[in-house]
């Protein structure tokens, strides 16, 4: 059996060809929903995955017999706008809920399921709703991967950090979104702040931890507006570094961002899996660490894709 995987994003989207449950082949475009969004229709997304979906059903022999998307691609901004359907939600569920067009009317010729968005809303307190499309299909696939016991907090570090609750069933209990990843890129480029930090913000590398639970404790202490401004008077006053300031700034927003954590769920957690850069991940775990997390397991990007296509997997499936 093989089908292609379509996981469409803001500014990029990837396609995976699988054959016989491992993927044979991949193939990526520059282009996104925010394509959508400044154009006013869909027609550059269509054209430029209709020549991806072309390009990679060449590189095999055997006859595609399905695809399916999910991401940002099943929004109103996407190629078909799926509603999104209310946490707790268990892989089967979701599988049932996989908006499906058949062969005739889907524009790449074969059936195409998208699948919908998991919106939290079950309480009446507004700090506690949320939404995500794609991370609900990256959950059960880390489920289906590791099969981890217990509670699981799943930590996704991207332009957004998105907080996913699993319970011991494997049924996501619900999300929780941040702007940390887009904040800390905009003090860089829109603020004082810039001649303070590195020229290139760093994804890899290894932190400075005491830097880094300095700008923890300072946002804990005085909220993350103050400890942003502090990262100034660090270069100012005593000659700390760009990349030591941007430690500095990394523990506060991150504090922050365990903050918001905190005050959703707790940290009630059996497990705790971290998905990002190398850099965000490392500053993540050794917050999570001081604060008495246990067993915190950090994903490494080149895993990621493996994971993707195996929560497709498994909503294909329908289990």
């Amino acid at each position: 059996m093989a089908f292609v995987v379509i996981d469409g994003g803001t500014t990029n989207t990837r396609l995976f060809l699988v054959e016989d449950g491992k993927i044979s082949g991949k193939v990526k475009r520059s282009v996104g929903v925010r394509d959508t969004s400044l154009s006013g229709d869909n027609a550059k997304l269509k054209r430029e995955l209709l020549s991806a979906f072309e390009e990679i059903k060449a590189n095999t022999t055997l006859a595609i017999e399905k695809a399916i998307a999910l991401g940002m691609i099943t929004s109103s901004l996407g190629l078909h706008n799926v509603p999104h359907v209310p946490a707790p939600i268990g892989a089967g569920e979701l599988a049932q809920a996989i908006f499906w067009q058949d062969q005739s009317s889907s524009f790449i010729g074969v059936p195409l399921g998208f699948v919908p968005g998991v919106k939290t809303h079950f309480s009446k307190k507004p700090a506690s709703w949320d939404l995500m499309r794609g991370e609900e299909t990256l959950t059960f696939g880390l489920l289906e991967k590791f099969k981890p016991a217990g509670p699981v907090l799943v930590i996704n570090l991207g332009s957004h950090t998105k907080f996913i609750g699993v319970d011991a069933k494997g049924v996501i209990t619900g999300s929780l979104t941040t702007l940390a990843g887009e904040l800390l890129a905009a003090l860089k480029a829109q603020t004082v702040l810039a001649s303070s930090l590195p020229f290139e913000l760093p994804s890899t590398g290894k932190p400075n931890f005491q830097r880094v639970l300095a700008g923890a404790s300072l946002a804990e202490e005085a909220g993350l507006l103050r400890s942003a401004f502090v990262v100034r008077v660090l270069d100012q006053l005593i000659g700390l570094l760009p990349e030591e300031c941007f430690d500095f700034l990394s523990g506060a927003v991150a504090a922050s961002d365990l903050e918001a954590l905190t005050s959703w769920q707790g940290n009630e957690y059996a497990q705790v899996f971290l998905l990002g850069n190398p850099y965000r991940t490392a500053i993540y775990a050794e917050l999570l660490s001081h604060k008495g997390a246990k067993n915190i397991n950090i994903i490494s990007e080149a895993e990621l894709d493996e994971i993707t296509v195996a929560g497709a997997i498994k909503l294909i499936e329908g289990d």
